[in-house]
């Protein structure tokens, strides 16, 4: 169950990221109102950061690039 949902925020995630400017740098919980991010658990937190990193490595023609990474939390 956890995996199905991981997949579908991932993919919520990526089509957020469609709203954004060229130009712009995220994380992954940016692309989610602060009290829907803070509903779902830490431990998924990180395996929806691991999945969205995966996505974006695997099809580049979503043109989102990992840009740094500070404190233990990817920028995109």
């Amino acid at each position: 169950m956890n995996a199905l949902k991981t997949y579908k925020i991932v993919a919520i995630a990526i089509e957020e990221t469609k709203n954004l400017i060229p130009e712009d740098t995220f994380m992954v919980k940016d692309l989610f109102i602060g009290y829907k991010w803070k509903k779902i658990s830490p431990t998924m937190r990180k395996d929806i950061g691991r999945q969205f990193l995966f996505k974006i490595e695997e099809f580049k023609n979503l043109n989102i690039e990992k840009f740094n990474f500070e404190s233990g939390q990817l920028t995109f």
